[in-house]
């Protein structure tokens, strides 16, 4: 133990007068024990009776929090844009009088129906000049059948679609998707 009659000065904020001290490299190699082991050198710089290990510590927990909270909020958000962008249409129940003009199956990976329609009024007005198809992908293969069987028939059908603001592969390569297909009444 430490016959020690001098105040402790690594508990408080007053630092040690050098003319008191009889030897300075004395008080580097003491040892300090606090009821561990004896003649183990004091741990951290500051011993173990030091408030400096512990606030460490907490700031390096703080600093594990921050950044945790950081890549939860981050990834909220990419998760949110990515919904946004490819999963949530932003036109929802359109519909369109057109003549489907071709339905075909196609993908290197995901292999989806894409077709082609020409809208009635295009075919109607003879004023302008023929723009090219409407791209479709089609929500299901039973939608792309039914639509096959209307293909080159002159028979005009209503597509009802939603609009997406960014393909994904297995939807289709089109940003618009059919949902329904319903032959138009013959007037």
């Amino acid at each position: 133990m430490l016959d020690d009659d001098k105040p402790d000065y690594f508990l408080s904020d007053e630092t040690p007068d050098p003319k008191t001290s009889a030897n300075p490299q004395e008080k580097s190699d003491r040892t300090i024990d606090f009821g561990g082991e004896a003649g183990t050198p004091a741990s951290g710089a500051a011993g173990i009776g030091s408030a400096r290990p512990v606030e460490e510590e907490k700031r390096r927990h703080r600093g594990r929090k921050v950044l945790i909270w950081t890549i939860v909020i981050g990834l909220l958000i990419l998760s949110g844009a990515f919904y946004l962008r490819y999963c949530s249409p932003y036109v929802e129940d359109a519909a369109m009088k057109c003549y489907i003009v071709n339905v075909e199956k196609r993908g290197l990976i995901f292999k989806t129906y894409e077709g082609q329609a020409v809208s009635a009024e295009s075919v109607a007005d003879t004023t302008k000049i023929y723009s090219h198809p409407e791209q479709f992908s089609f929500a299901s293969d039973e939608l792309a059948r039914q639509a096959q069987s209307y293909q080159g028939t002159n028979i005009p059908v209503t597509v009802r679609y939603e609009k997406f603001y960014a393909t994904l592969p297995w939807r289709g390569a089109s940003k618009w998707v059919v949902t329904s297909i319903e032959p138009d009444k013959v007037q």
